[in-house]
């Protein structure tokens, strides 16, 4: 017969393995660039922090810098990718879908929608959806 060290030592061994499991696919998710649909006037980002939005209504630009950061909210960071709910230096609830280090940043803002800063993993992609945004709010 085994001792109760036995079952806790295999507890303890399943429960690692899930946390690592589970930490493993929020950096996954976390790291990807977000799913950004644009039809014929909306734009929709898919995810646990996304939106939908009328192009008409919103105030669509590239930036080269973020407002500065005091505190997530409720969101991901890490890698120099930051998804999620933030609050500025300046006390406004903004959304990010960034990464970092790769400029520029689309600034979105509109009538009851949360001032967003969305761009992907390379330059090349951002200025691509930027262009498709713009196109279909015309």
């Amino acid at each position: 017969m085994k001792d109760l060290s036995y079952y806790k030592s295999k507890r303890f061994a399943y429960t690692l393995i899930i946390a690592a499991i589970f930490i493993t696919a929020v950096f996954y998710f976390g790291m990807k660039d977000p799913n950004v649909i644009v039809t014929s006037g909306k734009i929709e980002v898919k995810g646990i922090y996304g939106f939908t939005a009328d192009i008409q209504n919103l105030k669509v630009d590239t930036v080269n810098s973020l407002p500065e950061i005091s505190m997530r909210t409720n969101g991901f960071s890490g890698g120099g990718v930051l998804k999620g709910k933030f609050r500025t230096r300046a006390g406004e609830n903004i959304k990010l879908f960034i990464h970092r280090e790769s400029l520029p940043y689309i600034k979105i803002s509109g009538e009851g929608l949360k001032t967003v800063y969305l761009n992907l993993s390379s330059s090349e992609k951002t200025i691509s959806l930027f262009t498709q945004i713009k196109s279909n709010s015309k």
